[in-house]
C-alpha cells in the first residue's frame, strides 16, 4: 500500500518602497526580482493578473462576499 505526501509550504513575499520610488522585492527575506516573485505566484497557479490579485488589508471581507461574475 502507497501513502501520498502532503506538504505545508510556507513562503513570505514582499515588496518594500525605498528612497528614489524604487521597489524593493524579497522572497524569503532575500533580494528577488519583480519578475522572480510573479514567476513563483505562477508555479502555484495563482492569477498575478487578476485586478483582485492583491488584497488591502480590510478588504478581505469585501471580496470573500462577491458573486463569481463580480470577481
Amino acid at each position: 500500500m502507497t501513502k501520498s505526501a502532503s506538504y505545508n509550504v510556507c513562503c513570505l513575499c514582499g515588496c518594500k518602497v525605498v528612497v528614489g520610488g524604487r521597489n524593493k522585492y524579497l522572497i524569503n527575506g532575500c533580494n528577488a526580482t519583480n519578475s522572480r516573485v510573479q514567476d513563483l505566484f505562477r508555479s502555484v497557479q495563482l492569477n498575478v493578473n487578476n485586478p483582485h490579485f492583491l488584497i488591502m488589508q480590510g478588504r478581505i471581507t469585501k471580496v470573500l462576499n462577491m458573486k463569481p461574475a463580480e470577481v
